[in-house]
């Protein structure tokens, strides 16, 4: 990014600062079946997978900022999860 001031009287100056542009990140995760009162077992494919912050939301009430959450459901059925995931100011 580029910034240039002129003053009335013609005077000029400018600053040059170098950012980056991150690339937004992609969830994905796959979940196993499991027996009831155990451990579910998901397996996070999130990319990029380093700098990430991860929100996930479990249809039993729970919820988990971990990376590799592990939630357990008290009774058989089908649940849904979901994945947020966030890189900075990037969701």
């Amino acid at each position: 990014a580029q910034l240039s001031v002129t003053t009335n009287e013609g005077c000029m100056d400018s600053i040059s600062i170098p950012f980056n542009i991150l690339d937004m990140p992609a969830a994905a995760f796959s979940a196993e079946n499991v027996c009831e009162d155990l451990p579910a077992t998901i397996v996070n494919l999130t990319q990029p997978d380093t700098q990430v912050s991860y929100q996930w939301f479990f249809e039993n009430g729970s919820t988990s900022v971990l990376a590799v959450p592990t939630p357990i459901y008290d009774n058989a059925g089908i649940y849904t999860i979901k994945q947020i995931v966030s890189l900075g100011q990037c969701t």
